[in-house]
């Protein structure tokens, strides 16, 4: 299968991925206890995929360490401030932002709040005393919110920040199904950044999706927008693959920089949903880390099945070179004296 047809293949399950999130919130009941395991998992994954495939792909595909690095703290530094901007991965009370912290079940097919599994108390266990209850009241309970009118619009930050995350999970995507066709990978392209994106893309959709039946929109402006934004990934996708063409002589550098950008995003992401629920869950925090462990040792066995599919035998093994780029058969060696 040629390397674009895999990555048709991976959008296309990507965005079934994002798409069946919008639609779990109302017939599968997500309590706050699940919601973190999941997430755990995922964070864990998202680790793995950022160390074990996307950094080490970014290092064979140019050789360069100053600009991997470089490029991977870009990456995190961006996907920061996009956080701190549009609080699209929060913790907090549905009152603020949620993201998995909602609590759904359903009610005439909608998805409503049940205030008795958000009255909990998180223990921080710091001087500071940080303990705080989220008891919203009865009225959560039939679905209404006092302060309904912050949740009308606050969907908008939260859809745009985690829009233009699937965008560069897009890129990722992208970016590495091109460099295991160039590594001439005889396995399922892409595979590392293609499991963190099936598997975390639900979560981000549900956390639109919810905050939208928080704010009392329809059904069918929930799907609407849940389609719009399952789309940014081939979105993403499709620029990064258009770019790629522009810099026919220096893809290895393109997909290099790509590969390690997202690997800094990446790494921001599972840091900012794990050491928080790790940190101040703890009646959880054995079954949270074991999850976490699960997902590392998940994108650990996905990196070891993309090595084995790669072709090392060439002579340019570990360097990826565009059309017109020249070889030197110096680079990458050490000399000593």
């Amino acid at each position: 299968m040629s390397p674009t047809l895999w990555l048709v293949l991976n959008c296309s399950i990507g965005i079934l991925a994002a798409l069946a999130g919008g639609w779990l919130p109302m017939f599968v009941r997500f309590t706050h206890r699940r919601s973190q395991l999941i997430l755990s998992f995922v964070s864990g994954l998202m680790l793995g995929v950022a160390m074990f495939v996307l950094l080490p792909h970014a290092l064979e595909a140019d050789g360069s360490i100053d600009q991997a690095m470089l490029a991977m703290m870009a990456g995190l530094l961006v996907m920061f401030g996009m956080l701190r901007a549009f609080h699209f991965h929060q913790h907090g009370p549905v009152a603020t932002v949620p993201q998995t912290t909602l609590d759904l079940a359903t009610q005439d097919g909608l998805p409503v709040l049940n205030s008795h599994d958000h009255d909990h108390s998180h223990d921080h266990g710091h001087d500071h005393s940080h303990d705080h209850s989220h008891d919203h009241g009865p009225a959560c309970s039939q679905g209404v919110h006092p302060h309904d009118h912050d949740h009308k619009l606050s969907w908008l930050g939260v859809g745009f920040g985690l829009g233009v995350h699937t965008f560069l999970d897009g890129v990722m995507l992208a970016a590495s199904v091109q460099a295991d066709a160039l590594m001439h990978s005889s396995g399922w392209l892409g595979l590392g950044a293609f499991l963190a994106i099936v598997l975390h893309k639900p979560l981000d959709s549900m956390a639109i999706s919810s905050l939208m039946a928080v704010g009392g929109w329809t059904l069918g402006m929930r799907q609407l927008v849940n389609l719009a934004f399952s789309m940014t990934l081939p979105l993403g996708a499709l620029v990064f693959t258009l770019t790629l063409g522009q810099f026919e002589s220096h893809q290895g550098t393109v997909v290099a920089i790509a590969l390690a950008f997202s690997a800094g995003a990446l790494l921001c992401i599972a840091l900012a949903d794990l050491l928080p629920e790790i940190q101040f869950h703890d009646h959880d925090r054995v079954a949270l880390t074991a999850l976490l462990l699960a997902g590392v040792t998940t994108a650990y066995i996905a990196a070891q099945i993309e090595h084995a599919g790669h072709d090392h035998g060439g002579p340019h093994a570990g360097h990826i070179h565009g059309a017109g780029e020249q070889h030197d058969p110096h680079a990458g060696h050490i000399h000593k004296h």
